[in-house]
């Protein structure tokens, strides 16, 4: 793991955090598509900023939601959700009915 600073080349030089995958870098996530299970009250407000970073945000909902995901769309199948995600958030409590 590499978490030091690299020397500064130039005045606006920012450096790069780096964990035990180098795949994963901090970035920005416009333009990535975030898919998220679930409406509660952190998933609506996930979906809210993930959106006003610029991701493409798609949400798959069992039942029909209380409040609306700011900035996303609802998906209604699962599994095209789960297969089409950059980065996936699920958001549902852990109980019988949504325990794999």
């Amino acid at each position: 793991m590499n978490y030091e600073q690299p020397e500064a080349t130039e005045a606006r030089h920012t450096g790069q955090q780096f964990g035990d995958d180098t795949r994963f870098a901090n970035g920005t996530v416009a333009g990535k598509r975030v898919r998220i299970v679930g409406a509660g009250n952190i998933a609506s407000r996930y979906a809210s900023f993930m959106s006003l970073l610029g991701a493409d945000v798609a949400a798959w909902i069992r039942m029909p939601p209380n409040r609306a995901l700011a900035g996303s769309r609802r998906d209604y199948q699962l599994d095209h959700l789960v297969g089409d995600a950059e980065i996936f958030a699920p958001m549902v409590p852990l109980t019988e009915t949504t325990h794999v």
